[in-house]
């Protein structure tokens, strides 16, 4: 399964640490190894203290620095999970979630995006998301992997729920799931989302507010720090007013959980080993039959 066709009929191995091969991927791997050469240089020189050279070096010598990952431990997210232990309301939610720091996808996701309509300019987008499966059938297939691969995704969440020193792994594990079903329940067939007649939707503020009146859309621009947009693009009108009205039926405290695990597996790579590696574990073997983790160097690379 693993070895993929070539010319002639002769058989190139895929490589243990990818899910597929071809010319396009040989292009990258080259490319990838003489991008690595001009950060080594760019590292060994040092630049000046500011300069570009100078910024790509710290962060690729502080992405490989695995010693010193593991021994700062938690400590670069313990203030971020105070804050997330600290939610009360469903607004401060909504903000925490905007800030660009936090790095989450939530069930109506913004970011920025090219105008279909008017290539000339940037627009902010907005789109279902939140779920930490590939996509909605993953929660709703009764049949083949599917049932076993949530039993999994629950249990990876527990795990690395707890190597962060989080307690009730296993319940909270639970609840994030049946949370993310019900978001999945309100996202779009893939299908329905390539008619792009129809996931484009020009809106302006007040037209955005009457979608779902209670939900706090102004606040989730302006912790964005997109406060002065007056108009957005929307892609799937109709999943809007049920992820909101989900959205605010939710217990905060579910909330809390939700977000500390996708904020933790978001920041995986750059955490101590064993986070690392259980994340990889679900989301590169499990899900993707991909056998080895990406050499540091190269992950450091791609980030």
């Amino acid at each position: 399964a693993r070895r993929a066709a070539g010319e002639g009929g002769f058989f190139n191995t895929i490589p243990e640490d990818r899910t597929t091969w071809g010319t396009n991927a040989i292009l990258a791997d080259k490319a990838e190894r003489d991008v690595r050469t001009l950060i080594e240089e760019a590292a060994l020189a040092g630049g000046a203290p500011g300069s570009n050279a100078q910024k790509i070096a710290d962060y690729y010598n502080a992405y490989l620095d695995q010693a010193a990952i593991d021994a700062r431990g938690l400590a670069p997210i313990q203030s971020v999970l105070a804050e997330i232990a600290a939610l009360r309301t469903h607004e401060q939610v909504m903000r925490l979630i905007a800030r660009p720091d936090i790095g989450i996808s939530a069930p109506i996701d913004f970011y920025i995006t090219l105008d279909e309509g008017n290539p000339d300019r940037y627009i902010v987008g907005i789109t279902h998301g939140g779920l930490g499966l590939p996509e909605r059938e993953y929660y709703r297939k009764t049949d083949g992997v599917f049932p076993e691969q949530r039993r999994q995704y629950t249990a990876a969440i527990a795990q690395i729920l707890g190597l962060a020193g989080i307690t009730d792994g296993e319940a909270k594990a639970r609840r994030i799931l049946a949370f993310e079903t019900q978001i999945a329940e309100h996202h779009w067939p893939i299908a329905d989302r390539r008619e792009r007649e129809r996931t484009y939707n020009i809106r302006s503020r007040a037209q955005l507010r009457a979608l779902a009146p209670r939900f706090p859309w102004d606040a989730r621009l302006e912790a964005a720090g997109l406060g002065d947009v007056q108009e957005v693009v929307v892609g799937e009108l109709s999943a809007m007013a049920p992820l909101a009205a989900l959205s605010l039926s939710t217990p905060v405290s579910t909330w809390r959980d939700y977000i500390a695990w996708h904020y933790i597996r978001g920041y995986a790579n750059v955490l101590p080993k064993p986070i690392d590696d259980a994340n990889f574990d679900f989301y590169g073997r499990t899900l993707n039959g991909q056998p080895q983790q990406r050499e540091r160097w190269k992950r450091a690379i791609a980030s």
